[in-house]
């Protein structure tokens, strides 16, 4: 047996497997075999029933049951019959039509052992053969069967028979000569479904006898026709999907098909764009799931009508749901059937015509608009061809001229002008017809005619005409758009001030100042002779030039502005016929140097009062504004004087506010931050003292110059008056800020030194420091911040690395202008003495006797004005303190609250005594002013005595409301501190059981029902409840409280102690 070639799907060779599995299963196969012979000659033993099985079915399912058939119908008759099997193994495993031909042609020469094998594929139109493959043959010597004139005859019969043919070359004429011996020749037709597709023709060797049966080679026949017309089929089928999937995609339009039951059968590359989704995923998905809602039924309506009339249903539009958001889509459909006919879906294409959609409904919402314009307008507003005939007329027309629409459209543009006007229409646009043809493509610019018009009633009415041309698509015109106003009285005005400027001419033309006219268009109509001295134009030069011709741009837009004012006074009917009005205007002149004139501009009216033009006078004010322009230098000069400390030359105080507050607006814009430092000069007042005022100026002028030199070009110097400066530095945090004022006390020593005199050593700058926006966000409470570490600074002298040389702080315990001088003296010593003993005594029994002594003593002095509250600050104390314990408060709460009912009055130290005593209602200004005490009492301890700071607010709301309408911030329940709502319930019965100036005391049980009654609105419930049971209680009034008693005992104890000891 000669060498086998070529590669095979399973790895070896198929007669090579099949001696393998012959042996393997001679033991079980055979005897099986032996049973099953009867029933596999009916049901297996026909070859024929191989190449059935194999026909569209395809892989390797189908040859293993070939395998099967082989064995079988092998082990029953002779290897040979299991051929057919195994080309449809081997040709199932291929999935192209080429390559399977090719491994079909090598296999059969192999099984069969043919010397040559060739396979010709049939052209159904005209019967041609044509070689698909060639086994043994060279390419140069193929030919096609039907040109081999030995078996032309031959081949032909067996195709046109549809039977195999087997002939030798001896018979046939066609003896060849070979070492094998006599050449046999078999002609097999390739069958698919009854038709010949192929030819299979085959040269035998030293087994051509075996070819004599036909029964081997018909199945095989069989076989390739079925799988190899299986495999063209498929590849053309593939081809012509490739190619209808490509031609889709050519287009930007939607192409896709539906399954009958609405499911997307395909979609091509446009279709999975518009949906946002791969192809994969869409297939099989139903496509209602896309389209609106709102839509479904018409859609479906759409698709049963399509499949009714089995026609073509064009332009059904519906909205479908798309990544992009509801979009507009316009489709095409065409029913689809199968070969019985029954409906298989629909092919369809789609457009999005959303951008569309929305440009005509916005077409159709500008026509009405236009139309609602056009009917409307006071104006008439036309259209006409090129004959002139109208094709639009607005229904003002008939205001104008009298006609009605329809009287106008019977006519023509020329019924309606007068012969001159026509004539001068005529002319434009002739001359705007007959343009260089070049230029047929550019828009024709509007021009504006003043033109007469024939009125129904004879008359004739003067109108502004504004007319363009109307151009088609390729921007050729083809009519005339027009809008008409009626301006007759606009020209009576005119001829009444050319009347006018017949009169005037005269007195103008002598004048010096310049005299000069213009319409209300703003151009001059008449001007006298003495603008050639001004300006250096002559009249004839000026008269029909605009005013925006004559002025700068600065000046002519005032000159507009003023003149719209104008007309706007006249529009609201003004009395005032004769006003002027005055304004500056910069002048053009002939040289192109530029004058100044002082312009005044009046109407001129017609007889009933109507302004028809303007009248002015223009002099020459050019050494005016020299002088003006001299003055405001000075005015600057002195502007930055007025900012300016004049011996340190750095900005002065009010400066600093008004900086200061800019630049808190400026980092409120931009998120920025800068730091504020407040600097004081140490030990300046005994210089100043000791070596003299010029000294001291020269030693201020010193750090002024260190100052500003030690700061950055950004950062801003202040002297804030006397010895003190300030600076700004932008963006700077306290770190920064620190090291500023070390480089400034560096610079000033330094300096310092230079001076030779031992005493200006002792001079430094102390600084305290403010951040916006950490410490602060307004201008004041910044200042207040920086200027309270400025003095804590001093105190400490931490900026020159100097302890316990610090200058004391000196400072009144109330604002200035808050109380009498009367008073401030006692103030500020018992105010003096409260901070002392606050901050150097600690929590001893003694310290706390001492505090509310001293305390008590200040709250007192605001009693000074008023004469009926003497002893209210005492006993209001007293009551709190006491109800405090009731309600179980700890010691220190009892303590604060004591001390601040002692103070909770101090803030009507500003309170002049006239309102204090007043004895009948207050005014709502005198009102206001009574209620500023509270938080001025809060201001003031939070300011003077930081000891005190805590209880501030109890001070600020003790006078607030439980039901939120007290003041003074209208807190409500328990927003309001526990120990300000306390205060408020005992203040306000002592002050009902005690007389005031505009009322006798009431009586315990009136006070008490009043505190009943304003319990929950007035007053917290739980506070007035455990008063009243504290007032039910036998005792003194007001009772002290159980654990200042006990300390006092004990003090006085300790006193008398210590007395009999001394």
């Amino acid at each position: 047996m000669p060498k086998r070639s070529g590669k095979y799907p399973l790895g070896r060779d198929p007669l090579h497997l099949m001696r393998v599995l012959k042996r393997w299963t001679r033991l079980i196969v055979y005897p099986a075999v032996t049973l099953l012979i009867p029933l596999d000659h009916l049901l297996l033993g026909s070859p024929w029933l191989s190449a059935l099985i194999s026909h569209g079915v395809g892989g390797y399912l189908v040859a293993t049951l070939g395998i099967e058939f082989g064995f079988w119908y092998g082990f029953k008759i002779r290897k040979e019959a299991a051929y057919p099997t195994l080309l449809a193994m081997e040709l199932g495993a291929t999935g192209d039509f080429a390559q399977a031909c090719d491994r079909a042609a090598r296999l059969l020469a192999d099984l069969l052992e043919a010397e040559k094998v060739l396979l010709a594929w049939r052209n159904h139109e005209d019967g041609s053969l044509t070689t698909v493959s060639a086994h043994g043959i060279p390419p140069e010597d193929v030919p096609l069967p039907a040109s081999l004139s030995w078996w032309q005859q031959t081949a032909r019969q067996a195709i046109d028979k549809h039977k195999v043919i087997v002939d030798s070359a001896g018979k046939r004429g066609a003896r060849q000569s070979s070492s094998s011996g006599r050449r046999w020749v078999a002609y097999a037709p390739l069958l698919s479904l009854d038709q010949v597709v192929g030819l299979l023709v085959l040269v035998g060797g030293r087994k051509a006898s075996d070819l004599r049966d036909k029964t081997l080679l018909a199945p095989i026949g069989l076989i390739l026709g079925l799988t190899l017309e299986n495999l063209r089929h498929t590849a053309e089928l593939r081809r012509r999907t490739d190619e209808y999937v490509d031609t889709t995609n050519l287009t930007g339009d939607i192409i896709a098909k539906l399954d009958k039951h609405g499911g997307w059968a395909f979609l091509n590359d446009a279709a999975c764009q518009f949906y946002g989704k791969p192809r994969e995923e869409l297939l099989g998905t139903d496509s209602r799931a896309f389209t609106h809602p709102d839509d479904l039924e018409s859609t479906a309506q759409a698709i049963r009508e399509t499949r009714a009339r089995k026609e073509l249903h064009k332009r059904f539009v519906n909205r479908q749901i798309t990544p992009m958001g509801t979009r507009v889509v316009e489709w095409n459909g065409y029913p689809l059937f199968d070969d019985e006919g029954q409906y298989a879906g629909v092919q369809i294409t789609g457009r999005d015509i959303t951008e569309r959609k929305q440009m005509e409904q916005a077409l159709r919402e500008n026509e009405a608009r236009f139309r609602l314009i056009a009917e409307n307008s006071s104006d008439v507003i036309w259209t006409t061809d090129l004959d002139f005939k109208y094709t639009y007329v607005s229904p003002s027309v008939t205001r104008m001229r009298g006609y009605s629409v329809e009287e106008v459209m019977a006519g023509t543009l020329s019924d309606t002008l007068t012969p001159t006007s026509l004539e001068i229409a005529r002319k434009i646009l002739a001359r705007e017809l007959a343009r260089d043809p070049n230029r047929v493509n550019e828009p024709f610019q509007s021009r504006t005619l003043e033109l007469q018009l024939n009125c129904k009633d004879g008359s004739t009415v003067w109108a502004e005409i504004t007319v363009t041309f109307l151009h088609d698509e390729n921007n050729r015109p083809v009519g005339l758009l027009g809008v008409s106003r009626d301006i007759s009285e606009r020209k009576q005005m005119e001829e009444a001030l050319r009347e006018n400027e017949e009169r005037y001419r005269l007195l103008a033309e002598n004048a010096s100042d310049l005299i000069w006219t213009m319409d209300l268009n703003l151009r001059y109509t008449y001007i006298s002779p003495s603008v050639e001295r001004m300006r250096g134009y002559t009249a004839e030069e000026i008269i029909g030039t605009r005013v925006n011709e004559a002025m700068t741009p600065a000046s002519l837009e005032a000159v507009r502005k003023a003149f719209v004012e104008e007309l706007a006074l006249e529009a609201s009917k003004q009395d005032d016929l004769f006003r002027s009005r005055t304004l500056e205007a910069e002048m053009y002149c002939k040289d192109g140097s530029t004058v100044w004139t002082e312009i005044k501009m009046t109407f001129l009216r017609d007889q009933d009062g109507r302004p028809i033009g303007i009248l002015g006078v223009s002099r020459d004010i050019s050494e005016r504004k020299k002088m003006e322009e001299e003055r405001a230098r000075l005015n600057a000069e002195l502007e930055l004087r007025a900012i300016t400390d004049g011996l340190t030359g750095l900005y002065n105080h009010a400066h600093f506010y008004q900086r200061l507050g800019e630049e808190i607006e400026r980092s409120n814009r931009y998120g920025h931050g800068f730091a504020l430092v407040m600097m004081d000069v140490d030990a300046f007042k005994h210089y100043n003292d000791s070596r003299g005022h010029q000294a001291g100026d020269q030693a201020l002028h010193l750090i002024a110059d260190c100052i500003r030199a030690g700061l950055r070009r950004s950062d801003l110097a202040f002297r804030y008056g006397g010895d003190e400066f300030a600076a700004i530095l932008l963006q700077a945090d306290l770190s920064r800020a620190q090291a500023v004022v070390n480089r400034i006390n560096r610079r000033i020593t330094a300096r310092l030194k230079e001076m030779d005199d031992p005493a200006a050593t002792w001079l430094g700058v102390s600084a305290g420091v403010a951040s916006f926006p950490q410490d602060a966000t307004t201008v004041d409470e910044l200042v207040k911040i920086a200027d309270a570490a400025l003095y804590n600074a001093k105190r400490l002298a931490w900026a020159r690395g100097v302890t316990g040389q610090g200058q004391a702080i000196e400072s009144p315990l109330f604002p200035p202008g808050l109380v009498h001088e009367t008073q401030s003296g006692m103030l500020s010593t018992a105010a003096s003495s409260l901070a002392t003993v606050l901050h150097d005594l600690g929590t001893s029994e003694v310290a706390a006797d001492l505090d509310l002594r001293t305390i008590a003593a200040v709250g007192a002095a605001s009693e000074i004005k008023d004469r009926h509250i003497r002893g209210h600050q005492e006993r209001t104390s007293l009551w709190a303190a006491a109800l405090a314990e009731e309600l179980g408060l700890s010691p220190e709460q009892v303590r604060d609250i004591r001390i601040a009912s002692l103070l909770h009055d101090i803030g009507k130290v500003s309170i002049s005594e006239r309102v204090l005593n007043k004895p009948g209602k207050l005014t709502e200004e005198e009102f206001a002013k009574i209620k500023e005490h509270a938080p001025l009492g809060a201001t003031i301890m939070i300011s003077e005595a930081e000891a005190l700071q805590q209880l501030a607010t109890i001070v600020r709301h003790h006078h607030e409301r439980f039901d939120g309408k007290g003041y003074p911030d209208g807190l409500a329940g328990e927003q309001i501190p526990l120990e300000a709502r306390i205060l408020s319930v005992v203040d306000v019965f002592d002050a009902m059981t005690h007389e005031r100036s505009y009322r006798k005391a009431l009586s315990r049980e009136k006070a008490i029902a009043e505190l009943e009654s304003g319990a929950g609105t007035h007053f917290d419930p739980a506070v007035v409840k455990a008063f009243l049971t504290l007032l039910k209680r036998p005792g003194e009034e007001p009772p002290a409280p159980a654990r200042a008693a006990s300390k006092h005992r004990q003090l006085a104890t300790a006193r008398a102690a210590g007395q009999g000891k001394g």
